[in-house]
């Protein structure tokens, strides 16, 4: 392994955020990590509602956390840092109460090069976050087509794209703006993992 010098780290930028309840009164930045620190980690936007956030700061303590690769150690997950912020979000509106459950899993990459900790998300009629491996998403119940995608994967002169055996593709595109679309099921399941993988799944 090479020794990666530095004089100075600003975690906040290294660190996985997440929110609890999933943004809701309150959402927390939790992108890919870009070049001369253009991502976006830690600041909270007021979405919607009022009351109280608990907000989770997660990092590896050792190389894995600074230079944000994919975890090939089989204690990552036991071997992560957290501290919790504690949020109010003040508001007349008060939150909805909401019949929810969640879906979660884990997104990797079967790439030589490509790590899948740059793969974002984004999503539909669901409130979801990127994890440290990988997503989870809060779904009220009897939501009509709530759907997840990732993006942030492609590569010159190869298709790529995100696959799953337990989620349905709901559609894909190739290319520099290239994403995968999946339908997020009507009950709870934390083994709903995601794949990206050259050529097709």
């Amino acid at each position: 392994m090479e020794i990666i010098p530095f004089y100075d780290v600003q975690l906040t930028w290294l660190s996985r955020w997440n929110e609890s309840p999933v943004n809701n009164p309150a959402d927390v930045t939790n992108q890919a990590i870009a070049d001369n620190n253009t991502h976006s980690r830690g600041n909270a936007v007021r979405t919607a509602g009022t009351g109280l956030s608990t907000v989770d700061a997660k990092i590896h303590p050792a190389n894995l956390g600074l230079t944000a690769t994919d975890p090939i150690d089989l204690g990552y997950t036991a071997a992560l840092k957290n501290k919790n912020l504690y949020l109010q979000v003040q508001n007349t509106n008060a939150p909805p109460a909401l019949n929810e459950y969640l879906i979660s899993g884990t997104i990797s990459s079967t790439i030589n090069g490509f790590k899948a900790s740059d793969v974002e998300i984004s999503f539909t009629d669901s409130q979801c976050n990127r994890t440290n491996t990988g997503y989870t998403c809060l779904l009220e119940t009897g939501t009509n087509n709530p759907r997840l995608t990732v993006t942030n994967y492609y590569k010159i002169n190869q298709t790529r794209l995100g696959c799953s055996t337990v989620l349905t593709t709901n559609g894909n595109q190739t290319g520099a703006s290239g994403w995968t679309r999946f339908e997020l099921p009507s009950s709870a399941t934390s083994v709903a993992n995601i794949v990206i993988k050259a050529g097709s799944c």
